[in-house]
């Protein structure tokens, strides 16, 4: 042991200004370049974290936006006594209720001006209807589905689904509803919201984004082959992340 310890002491001067010179300056710079990179990396973390925590942000405002935007036109459609009128009229032709229908172009409106709703659909128990934009007399299979039944049972309360549409057979995020006029059905509401509109919603951020409704996983970004396996690794994540804060 002693002659280990031998080994390490100076001998000479020269010795010795070297050991002073690594322990002066070379330690210091190696503590502060090490310390500095330390806190860039922080402050690199910190600085994304904050981005993301903005875009997350952003981008659910705007999703929020655009539900919104749905949910006052179906307020609006609620309440039309004149749309109330219409489907309560038995009609002696198709021409007669083209020609009343022709007075009345809120529907048309409704898309022209509101780039968040794909289609409007009305389904009316009223067999003298014919289909038009925005009414379509109910069909025994709607009727029956499952969606139909929900909104009948929740007398006028919203609904958010993810279905297939009766018309086009295309998938979207509906508001579902059913409308009275004093306590009296008068039909199903069913508002698609468009899909290029979310889509371009999640675009425009520069992160991942998984959109759920009752925990389906209904929308992404980036698209990805094996979606359902990447939000399956997120919620696993998500759930230990919750469990070490618990």
């Amino acid at each position: 042991m002693e002659k280990r310890l031998k080994w390490f002491r100076p001998k000479t001067i020269k010795h010795k200004l070297f050991l002073i010179y690594v322990g002066l300056l070379v330690v210091p710079v190696f503590l502060v370049g090490y310390y500095i990179s330390t806190e860039i990396r922080a402050n690199q973390i910190q600085t994304k974290t904050e981005e993301i925590e903005q875009d997350t942000i952003r981008t659910a405002t705007e999703l929020t936006g655009t539900l919104e935007a749905i949910i006052r036109v179906s307020d609006w459609i609620y309440q039309d006594e004149r749309l109330a009128e219409i489907v309560r009229a038995d009609y002696s032709s198709p021409y007669a209720f083209f020609e009343t229908y022709q007075s009345y172009p809120q529907f048309n409106d409704y898309l022209k001006y509101y780039r968040e709703i794909s289609h409007i659909r009305v389904y009316v128990d009223n067999p003298s209807i014919m289909s038009s934009v925005g009414l379509y007399p109910l069909s025994q299979d709607v009727k029956d589905s499952e969606w139909y039944q929900e909104a009948i049972e929740k007398r006028g309360q919203i609904i958010w689904r993810y279905m297939k549409d009766p018309v086009t057979r295309d998938v979207h995020l509906n508001l579902t509803r059913a409308l009275y006029d004093y306590d009296e059905l008068i039909g199903v509401l069913s508002i698609a919201v468009s899909n290029d509109k979310i889509t371009e919603i999640l675009q425009n951020s520069g992160n991942t984004f998984f959109l759920t409704l009752d925990d389906e996983l209904i929308f992404s970004h980036p698209k990805l082959e094996d979606i359902q396996s990447e939000y399956d690794q997120y919620r696993l994540l998500l759930e230990e992340q919750e469990t070490d804060q618990n």
